[in-house]
């Protein structure tokens, strides 16, 4: 599972994972990017609360906007979904 993880430290801490839809293809990806996910999220005492059907769900709405990537930006407050190009 290739995934692009940033650590920004400024203006405030946080985490951006970067999903290609290229790589989510099958039941395995989804679950390899949820624990990906998972793992950033716990960094923060955070839990996404979503699951591999939701990761779905969102690759499928990025399709439909004809965007390439999911972008998870994780910070101490939650976790905000953004669908990129």
């Amino acid at each position: 599972m290739l995934v692009n993880i940033q650590i920004i430290e400024k203006p405030d801490f946080s985490t951006k994972a970067t999903f290609a839809l290229l790589n989510l293809n099958d039941d395995r990806d989804f679950k390899e990017a949820m624990a990906i996910l998972t793992m950033v999220c716990s960094e923060y005492h955070l839990d996404p609360e979503i699951d591999p059907e939701d990761l779905k769900g969102f690759a499928a709405q990025a399709k439909e906007k004809n965007l390439a990537n999911l972008e998870f930006q994780v910070t101490e407050d939650g976790i905000e979904l953004e669908f990129v190009d």
